[in-house]
């Protein structure tokens, strides 16, 4: 559990009455690969700007936005993997960030959230700054609507899980009382699908969704022997964080969502896997990334746009790649390139539909 922020925690166990998506447990890779239609590789363009071990990405109108976050870095890469721009750096002058909680893409304006309290600067597409907006709230990470801003507490810094903050007023939603430690991880709070937000807390096994100034339940998720236990919730600071360190449990880490496909990212921390569930039409197939087979990272699948999975790899990864998928590439020249890569790869995989 390294890669989680120890943070003081209050909740109550809620159950809804949602669809519910069964988990599943699995060292196959095989049914990935079958509903892979076709994959492009784009190779990042070797410069200085090296990314670092943990990174995120926001696929946007033919953009690549990469997060680098160890290192407060955000990068913009062009469609051919060539590098545009960076956005910002780490300080405390204008356009300066502490550090970086998440971004947001808001048609040409690139939105990084940082602190303290809500701190939230806005550069064009180009990387020039426009200004920085602060709110007195706090989170673990934010993210603008039509009506205000939604803020994820998290644990320990607010009596309830989301608020949305509007011309000074805010509402609350999902208020709890316990007083439990939470690991909560680096991915992706806020994802976004049309007029949905939707928000992962990776204590809940449900995923809500926000609309028309509600945030309700969208999905859940029927973790069996893994779930987190409803005991866990009435259990004090010190005990908590020894149950989340011994327990073998999984958590929601990312979740997407396009017209016809949802991705749900699950890390098992006892055991260092990380299983990834894609659905077309709430028909769910299961795998497991950590295979030897794989040319996936653990957590190498970052966005969903369409039918199309944006994956994030380390360009080793390629070399492991069956002839089976290779076959499945539209663009193989790139691969005799790869000996020269030193930045992570892009992998546009394609889905058919099942």
């Amino acid at each position: 559990l390294s890669s989680f922020m120890l943070l003081g925690a209050c909740q109550k166990k809620e159950y809804h009455k949602e669809p519910l998506v069964v988990f599943q447990e699995t060292n196959k890779i095989k049914d990935f690969y079958n509903s892979i239609k076709e994959i492009k590789i784009v190779s990042l363009e070797n410069d200085d700007h090296f990314l670092g071990s943990r990174c995120d990405l926001i696929y946007d109108k033919g953009d690549y936005f990469i997060v680098d976050v160890p290192n407060n870095h955000l990068y913009r890469y062009d469609t051919n993997g060539h590098f545009a721009c960076e956005y910002g750096r780490f300080g405390r002058g204008p356009g300066e960030f502490r550090n970086i909680l998440n971004i947001q893409i808001i048609d040409d304006t690139v939105v990084i959230y940082s602190v303290p309290e809500m701190t939230a600067l806005h550069y064009d597409r180009d990387g020039n700054y426009l200004r920085t907006e602060t709110q007195k709230i706090n989170g673990v990470q934010f993210y603008i609507v039509d009506n205000g801003i939604l803020a994820f507490h998290g644990y320990g810094t607010s009596n309830c899980k989301v608020s949305l903050l509007t011309e000074g007023r805010q509402k609350d939603f999902y208020p709890y009382t316990s007083q439990v430690a939470s690991f909560i991880d680096q991915g992706p709070i806020f994802t976004k699908n049309g007029k949905y937000v939707f928000v992962r807390d990776p204590y809940e096994r449900t995923i809500y969704q926000y609309v028309d100034g509600q945030v309700k339940p969208r999905l859940s998720i029927d973790f069996g022997t893994y779930a987190i236990s409803d005991s866990f919730f009435s259990l004090e600071y010190i005990e908590s964080a020894e149950y989340m360190m011994e327990q073998d449990i999984c958590f929601i880490s990312r979740y997407c969502e396009s017209s016809d496909y949802r991705l749900l990212e699950v890390k098992r921390p006892q055991n260092s896997s990380t299983y990834y569930g894609v659905s077309f039409k709430d028909k769910w197939i299961w795998f497991n990334a950590g295979t030897k087979k794989s040319c996936l990272d653990l957590d190498g699948i970052k966005d969903l746009v369409d039918d199309t999975l944006i994956c994030l790899v380390e360009a080793p990864r390629l070399r492991q790649m069956d002839k089976e998928l290779f076959a499945k590439i539209v663009n193989p020249e790139v691969l005799s390139e790869i000996e020269k890569v030193e930045n992570d790869v892009i992998m546009m995989v394609r889905l058919r539909e099942w």
